[in-house]
């Protein structure tokens, strides 16, 4: 996408990438602590394999919930961005209403 004139590229930000940025670091961030709470909840050798088998549960749990959502939220967004194009083609400013005017009040 270019503005009339060819200067500078226009870049288009889609609203939807913080949350999945959100979602990402929500997901990395259990993991760290399930990693950090291995490293330091195993000091001896029998509460190892229950201590990482509690862990792996739980992160796996949480990429039950988190994966779908980082999921669905990437589609949406990819699709935004494909329909982004056409909808700048078809923008005329003389066309260009106020949200007041486009819902009648």
């Amino acid at each position: 996408m270019r503005i009339h004139r060819g200067e500078r590229p226009v870049q288009a930000i889609p609203v939807a990438l913080p949350l999945l940025l959100l979602v990402h670091f929500a997901w990395w961030f259990a993991v760290r602590n399930m990693i950090l709470f291995i490293a330091l909840g195993t000091g001896d050798a029998q509460n190892f394999f229950p201590t990482v088998l509690l862990c792996s549960i739980s992160v796996f749990v949480i990429f039950l919930f988190t994966y779908p959502c980082q999921s669905l939220i990437g589609m949406r967004m990819t699709q935004n961005l494909t329909e982004l194009n056409r909808k700048l083609r078809r923008f005329e400013v003389q066309a260009a209403k106020c949200s007041c005017c486009s819902k009648g009040h």
